[in-house]
């Protein structure tokens, strides 16, 4: 060993996946991502064929108001986390920016798309405040892992909460043709998911805790050693 040098251990905390597995929090934020992720996949699966076989547009009719929607639900996605972010600079806690996004986005969106099924001659606005809400609703879905993961464990955390959510991919289509099939309207597969809009609001409301990073400091821990001091 080197003349004057001493050896250093410290203990860095480290939050793995059984630890994250374990917070309310993770659970609530997996099942709000799920219900945002159900709408996405509906929208991107069924849109196309309900213009066509329920609101009977041309194919190029149905390109134009598909597009609009992916357009305003964009729009409303950058504005909303813009006005997300510049409320919490204004000094308003992050909870209450960002559950409030959260109860909005799938507040609208909800109703939105129950109107949309049983108000079928004024489908068109009620399918653009879908957008909206959509938008809102995912504009915040991933500041939330990131804030309650805190930058050691933000990948673990988002990585596992995406995989969970990106089941909608699996269950939303299914459901949907299932649904589709045994009634022969969409007012039951826009019923279902209005439903699980619901549920996704009261997730993110809450059964997610305060958004704040979590205190892994008893999670885990690994010792780390060095040595100091000169060479």
């Amino acid at each position: 060993m080197p003349c004057g040098s001493t050896m250093g251990s410290s203990f860095v905390k480290i939050a793995g996946f059984i630890d994250i597995l374990q917070q309310r929090s993770f659970w609530g934020a997996c099942l709000g991502h799920f219900c945002v992720n159900y709408l996405l996949y509906f929208i991107i699966t069924w849109l196309p064929f309900y213009l066509v076989r329920e609101r009977h547009l041309s194919m190029q009719s149905m390109v134009k108001t598909a597009t609009v929607y992916y357009l305003v639900d964009a729009v409303s996605a950058i504005t909303s986390g813009r006005l997300s972010d510049f409320w919490i600079r204004k000094g308003y806690t992050t909870t209450l920016v960002r559950k409030t996004a959260m109860a909005i986005g799938f507040t609208t969106a909800a109703i939105a798309m129950a109107a949309c099924a049983a108000r079928p001659h004024t489908y068109l606005p009620w399918l653009m405040t879908v957008a909206v809400g959509c938008g809102i609703a995912g504009s915040g879905t991933f500041a939330f892992s990131q804030t309650l993961a805190g930058p050691e464990a933000a990948g673990r955390w988002t990585g596992l909460q995406n995989g969970f959510a990106n089941l909608a991919g699996v269950v939303a289509p299914a459901l949907m043709g299932f649904a589709l099939d045994r009634t022969g309207s969409f007012v039951a597969p826009m019923a279902i998911t209005a439903g699980v809009l619901v549920a996704g609001g009261l997730a993110w409301v809450f059964v997610v805790g305060q958004v704040e990073q979590v205190n892994w400091a008893t999670k885990g821990e690994v010792l780390i050693t060095g040595s100091t001091g000169p060479a």
